[in-house]
């Protein structure tokens, strides 16, 4: 629960999250270049290792294994 407030926390003008159990959503209202949120960011906010994929990738991900 204190996870999830930290990065919904996180939300800025740009950037908005949605937690829901390990997963984090991210939409960034822009350019990922335009947001100050990373995946560095997120790493220290949680206090553990984490991986960023973007739509195109969960999308090759999702047609290599269908």
């Amino acid at each position: 629960a204190k996870s999830k407030q930290k990065v919904i926390a996180l939300k800025t003008d740009i950037d908005t999250f949605h937690v829901h159990g390990r997963e984090v959503y991210w939409l960034c209202r822009k350019k990922q270049s335009e947001s100050t949120f990373s995946n560095a960011v997120l790493e220290k906010t949680l206090g553990k290792p984490s991986t960023i994929r973007g739509a195109n990738t969960v999308k090759k991900i999702a047609e290599k294994y269908s």
